[in-house]
């Protein structure tokens, strides 16, 4: 099976569960309603993009549908930061290549790529 570059995305993000990554709207300063805001407004953009959205429906277990609930939509949003800075991906040969950090503190700087069929393959892990 050949999966999309989101679902491909989940996949790492299940093989690497403690992914470290900065939250735009946590980070560097949290403004209260900020992240609910943000997410209402950028709802259309992210329902604009097929492929993603289809997969987020998927990991959040959601059916397709015309109107969504501003809970539903920070929901959405939420995923869309993990696909969108948790894990930073180029297309190369059959698949993507990946960089992504794990942990806290002490943590790990992993590289490596993942195919189109799912399967992971490290190429660098470093303490950072």
């Amino acid at each position: 099976m050949n999966y999309t570059q989101p679902q491909l995305e989940y996949r790492l993000l299940a093989k690497y569960p403690d992914v470290f990554w900065c939250d735009p709207d946590y980070y560097p300063v949290a403004r209260a309603g900020q992240e609910q805001q943000n997410a209402v407004t950028q709802f259309p953009s992210i329902q604009s993009n097929q492929q993603e959205f289809s997969a987020i429906l998927e990991q959040l277990k959601m059916t397709a549908k015309t109107d969504y609930s501003d809970s539903e939509k920070l929901l959405v949003y939420r995923e869309y930061k993990k696909l969108t800075y948790a894990a930073q991906m180029t297309a190369g040969d059959n698949g993507y290549r990946f960089d992504l950090r794990t942990g806290t503190g002490q943590g790990q700087h992993i590289t490596g790529s993942i195919n189109n069929s799912g399967t992971v393959t490290e190429t660098k892990r470093e303490a950072v």
